[in-house]
């Protein structure tokens, strides 16, 4: 007899996500996480030298927030 095997979960990915903002030689990357309110977006940053995530509600408002630090 067999043994089943579990399947594994791959996820759902939004395509088009994680995005990279690149200016110049330096690139950030925005996330899309769902949360219990909707969709909220994080952008990683990198400028203190340690990552930090910076949460946002609107998508417009994370790109331009990424654009600003890269």
């Amino acid at each position: 007899m067999e043994a089943k095997r579990a399947k594994r979960s791959t996820g759902k990915r939004a395509k088009g996500w994680p995005r990279d903002i690149t200016v110049g030689r330096t690139t950030v990357t925005v996330y899309r996480r769902t949360n219990g309110d909707g969709v909220g977006y994080r952008v990683a940053d990198y400028s203190t030298g340690t990552r930090r995530f910076l949460s946002y509600a609107d998508e417009g408002t994370a790109l331009d927030e990424a654009k600003r630090i890269a």
